[in-house]
């Protein structure tokens, strides 16, 4: 099962997921983890756009560990998800959606 990782950078105007756009196919696994720029126990949640084509449709994870999904079909087309970090009393610092996606993944 091929591995595709993303970072997830933080600015002062939001993230900026590196790559923006991954590539998959069925099987993959997608790593998200927090880029450096993140606050020190800072947590993250990713909302993908559509869960169902996913084996774990998002999750928290802290700067020091990462959340996995993997894709279980084929993507019918490019799709976004959403992200959202809060410090670690629970206080939301940014969040993406909208217009502003987190970032994507389109058929590989």
């Amino acid at each position: 099962m091929p591995s595709q990782l993303v970072t997830l950078d933080y600015d002062q105007i939001g993230f900026k997921a590196n790559p923006d756009q991954v590539p998959v196919k069925p099987g993959d696994i997608i790593t998200f983890q927090l880029g450096s720029s993140a606050p020190a126990n800072s947590v993250f949640t990713i909302t993908i756009h559509d869960p169902s084509l996913f084996s774990s449709p998002g999750g928290t994870g802290s700067h020091a560990k990462a959340v996995e999904v993997t894709l279980k079909s084929t993507l019918p087309s490019p799709i976004t998800y959403d992200c959202e970090l809060r410090d670690s009393s629970g206080q939301l610092l940014s969040k993406s959606g909208g217009s502003k996606p987190g970032g994507g993944m389109k058929p590989g």
